[in-house]
């Protein structure tokens, strides 16, 4: 027979300590099950160990009323983070000011409960717009503003709308960006009406808002805009935040011959590497000569690796020898240690339409994988392109 337990002492020890924490643990939930008063509840949320269970046991304040408050603001205040998050899950069944209040301070301040506690205010957003719609306007500190801001729920109610729409005329106030933004995302779920729209659009000559009404009116707009950035676009001083939506623009609503004119410019004028490449991304399939002997430059001698391989994957849609001696410095060359930041970022940004959450999955990993398989294809290409001569 063979003996499992080599340790006996030890296997029974083990389940000894398993046992009494069972029991201690089934001790709390009796404790906080039959709690004859706010006080032993509260006890019992500083004595339990995991947020589940203090989460759980905060639900029962509510069978004691108003008595429970002066415990939950204690919660609030209690410098476990756990304890303070029970307190504002103990909130949600009270009408209380004192609550409230307490609850906004630590929105404001407090990154471990950030949350719940915006769960537990978005929730009362009426109750308590006018509240919030003063510490809005009293608050100093504009990234604690910007929070605040993020509270205004869509869609956005009269009180708010009247107040954003006064904050974002006000050139002093520091979060008109955000403003915008939060008027866009109200137009753009189809919950405002048409002046709400030329509202916005009249931001266009503000050097603040420049840059987001130009991305709304490409988001939102309609090929009758495109003037707007095809002016952008051939105006030589025009900065690289306002070619992006241009071309993104250009590329949705302007014709192949518009597309190609101002492509051929670009590869051949533009002041800022980004400009060229993003250009190189949005208009890869458009092709003739002058943008072939540009992409070829552009591939065969650009300083930046990123550029060069771009450069060469747009003359991969040329089915020409000519390009052999264009393609062959990317189709042998190795990875570059470290990637240009700005020109990776932006690849990334315009592949995933600018979501943020993307540009974090650039690792070195996937950025190697990435490179392979567009070298693959340069390869592919320039063997075809030798078999034809």
């Amino acid at each position: 027979m063979v003996n499992r337990v080599k340790h006996p002492i030890l296997f029974f020890g083990l389940y000894g300590i398993v046992f009494m924490f069972s029991v201690l643990d089934n001790t709390n939930t009796l404790t906080a099950e039959t709690s004859k008063n706010p006080k032993q509840l509260y006890s019992s949320i500083l004595a339990v160990s995991g947020l589940k269970q203090k989460e759980d046991f905060a639900k029962g304040f509510r069978s004691f009323g108003n008595e429970s408050i002066p415990y939950i603001l204690n919660l609030l205040d209690d410098q476990n983070y756990w304890n303070r998050i029970a307190g504002i899950k103990g909130s949600e069944f009270f009408r209380n000011q004192d609550l409230n209040s307490k609850i906004l301070q630590l929105y404001k301040r407090d990154h471990m409960t950030n949350s719940e506690s915006k769960e537990f205010l978005v929730s009362r957003y009426i109750e308590l717009e006018t509240i919030i719609l003063n510490q809005i306007e009293n608050e100093k500190d504009a990234g604690v503003q910007k929070k605040l801001l993020g509270l205004v729920p869509l869609p956005i109610p009269n009180e708010s709308k009247l107040f954003l729409i006064s904050k974002i005329k006000d050139l002093k106030f520091a979060n008109r960006v955000e403003i915008h933004s939060i008027l866009k995302s109200e137009i753009k779920l189809g919950k405002s009406a048409k002046e709400d729209q030329l509202f916005l659009r009249s931001f266009l000559d503000d050097p603040i808002l420049r840059i987001p009404t130009l991305e709304f009116i490409e988001e939102t707009g309609s090929n009758e805009d495109l003037n707007i950035f095809l002016d952008i676009i051939k105006e030589t001083s025009s900065s690289y935040t306002e070619i992006g939506p241009s071309l993104r623009a250009m590329q949705k609503w302007g014709s192949i011959s518009i597309q190609k004119s101002n492509y051929e410019t670009l590869l051949q004028n533009a002041k800022e590497d980004r400009t060229k490449y993003m250009s190189m991304l949005l208009f890869f399939n458009i092709k003739s000569e002058s943008l072939r002997l540009s992409l070829c430059k552009i591939a065969t001698s650009h300083s930046a690796q990123e550029m060069r391989l771009v450069a060469a994957l747009s003359l991969v849609y040329y089915d020409s020898a000519t390009n052999i001696p264009c393609l062959e410095r990317m189709a042998t060359e190795k990875i570059e240690s470290a990637p240009n930041p700005t020109l990776g970022d932006l690849a990334i940004g315009i592949l995933t339409f600018g979501i943020s959450g993307f540009k974090k999955a650039r690792d070195e990993s996937n950025r190697r994988i990435h490179f392979a398989e567009r070298q693959t294809t340069i390869n592919s290409h320039l063997n075809y392109l030798r078999k034809k001569e």
